[in-house]
């Protein structure tokens, strides 16, 4: 006798609210926040050279994970939150 199980469990995305669009990018500090994989700051500096050059941001700050395996810490996530007006999450590979 076969038994199937099934892996998958539901999803409750209530429980997240998104945080509302920012309408303009001028005078605003960004964040650009890489998941440290290889390439993504390649990716980054280019990023921050468009970014730079198109919207007038007052600042673009650089963070990210140490570790690509593990969770950025609640620390870090928070420092980030008091830092920027937007955040840019960038995977590498």
């Amino acid at each position: 006798m076969l038994q199937f199980y099934n892996p998958t469990s539901e999803v409750k995305a209530s429980q997240y609210v998104l945080s509302q669009r920012v309408k303009e990018l001028r005078q605003k500090t960004v964040v650009l926040f890489n998941n440290s994989k290889p390439n993504v700051d390649i990716l980054f500096e280019h990023l921050d050279e468009l970014i730079s050059q198109r919207f007038g941001v007052k600042e673009i700050l650089k963070r990210g994970k140490k570790n690509v395996a593990l969770p950025a810490p609640e620390k870090l996530l928070q420092q980030v939150g008091k830092e920027a007006d937007l955040v840019v999450c960038g995977v590498g590979d």
